[in-house]
């Protein structure tokens, strides 16, 4: 290295001066890029300034990439502003190592003004940049966060990038002011998502109907508010999300689409379970009913009434919609409803999926209707739904209370040979899979089905 650097200064062993070029210094630099020598790059870098050697995009790419290399902000900042002195224009690769490098250093809010600075120079952003950007914002604490944020964002990339981190540090107020200082006609769908994402997460569901109702376009507000029911269904709060439904939707002018209803009702069927379950998830007491469901209705009624007022609307119910309405009524035990939504969504020409007939079966499992359990499964067959293990376990369990042994073994010999179902196989992976814990159940029909008839399967 020491060689290399008395050859560029024009002081060889040999006694001769030479004039480096730009080639030299470039190739010079190139070697203290492979040996991470940012001491030599430097002086390097001063000699060539001091010669008079014109000083070109590459040198300075170089030297700015050797920073990057040895994670050093401070040189990478210094020469990323002599090149933006210079007659030359910096590219997107040199702001994404210095953006990076300054990520290394913890400098989160000048990785911001570089990404600003990105724009000014009409350059688009790169898959790096947006990186740098997003581990800016992650990393960064709620007062770096809110020194980020003095000025809005400029762009999507970064505003995405802020609202993900709002939403990994539960700041709803500050994703809602990046929204609120977003115009209305570059809100998107993923903004509004991960805004509400944000309010949900720290319970803010005033703020975020608040926020939706605010905004001035009809479709902005049409998708900000199935964005929130979508929200309340992942959080497990069905009475927000029915009361959004009944309420919100018509105060705002908006009629609810075919995904809003299904989110609405799949957490009317989350909840009814964890009710019938005894697994109190909700934040508010389980008891307490949307305000337009007075009189004592249980969820799985709000979601046969969600499911009437689709049909009022004029909005056409999918397989999706019937499977979350019958699983609603199977944790209760409401086979007559759920055997009648099925045959309701046949003659509506909507072929049900396997989880339709599932619902529908553990419902008559729990009803005692075996007779039911295995026309429903016959009807299966019939229309080419393939079933499942669940499938046939609840079949079994039902022929198995009503005393139907023989009719439960030929199901489960059927469905061996199809092979639905594994008897040893199965069970010995799921065993070492989960050697190190305890499984908590094991999933096998063998515990319905006497164990002489397994026997009988080797013989």
């Amino acid at each position: 290295m020491r060689t290399l650097s008395n050859t560029v200064e024009g002081r060889p062993s040999t006694g001769h001066s030479l004039q480096p070029t730009t080639i030299s210094y470039s190739n010079a630099l190139a070697v203290c890029y492979r040996a991470h020598d940012l001491p030599t790059a430097l002086r390097l870098f001063c000699t060539a300034q001091n010669d008079g050697t014109p000083l070109t995009l590459p040198l300075y790419a170089s030297l700015i990439r050797i920073a990057h290399a040895c994670h050093n902000s401070a040189v990478a900042l210094r020469t990323l502003r002599q090149l933006q002195a210079s007659r030359h224009r910096p590219t997107s690769s040199l702001y994404a190592d210095v953006m990076d490098t300054c990520v290394t250093a913890g400098k989160y809010s000048r990785v911001l003004s570089l990404h600003r600075a990105l724009l000014a120079d009409r350059l688009s952003p790169t898959p790096l940049t947006r990186r740098a950007l997003a581990q800016a914002f992650r990393r960064a604490d709620r007062t770096c966060l809110t020194i980020m944020l003095r000025t809005p964002p400029p762009d999507r990339t970064s505003r995405l990038a802020a609202l993900t981190a709002c939403v990994r540090g539960l700041w709803w107020n500050a994703a809602l002011q990046i929204l609120r200082s977003t115009p209305s006609r570059e809100v998107d769908v993923s903004m509004l998502h991960l805004a509400v994402a944000a309010c949900a997460n720290a319970a803010r569901w005033d703020e975020a109907r608040s926020f939706v109702g605010d905004l001035q376009e009809g479709r902005a507000r049409a998708q900000g508010l199935g964005v929130l029911v979508g929200a309340c269904r992942r959080a497990d709060r069905a009475d927000v999300a029915v009361d959004l439904l009944v309420k919100a939707y018509p105060h705002m002018g908006v009629e609810p689409d075919c995904r809003a209803y299904g989110d609405a009702i799949v957490a009317c069927a989350i909840a009814q379970r964890h009710e019938a379950q005894g697994d109190l998830r909700l934040q508010d007491p389980p008891s307490a009913r949307p305000p337009l469901y007075q009189g004592g209705l249980e969820w799985w009624e709000c979601s046969l009434a969600l499911l009437r007022r689709m049909r009022e609307g004029g909005i056409q119910p999918d397989k999706f919609v019937y499977s979350s309405v019958i699983s609603s009524c199977e944790a209760v035990g409401q086979w007559q409803r759920a055997v009648g939504l099925l045959t309701q969504a046949e003659e509506e020409g909507i072929t049900p999926n396997v989880y339709c007939f599932n619902a529908a079966i553990s419902s008559c499992q729990k009803g005692k209707a075996w007779l039911e359990a295995l026309e429903l499964y016959e009807r299966m067959q019939f229309l080419q739904v393939h079933p499942n293990f669940i499938t046939i376990n609840s079949l079994i369990i039902a022929l198995e209370e009503a005393g139907q042994q023989e009719m439960a073994e030929h199901v489960y010999e059927e469905a061996y040979k199809k092979g639905v179902v594994s008897h040893w196989k199965g069970r010995n992976k799921f065993k070492w899979r989960h050697a190190h814990t305890k499984p908590k159940q094991v999933f096998m029909v063998r515990q319905h089905v006497p164990f002489h008839f397994l026997h009988h399967l080797y013989l």
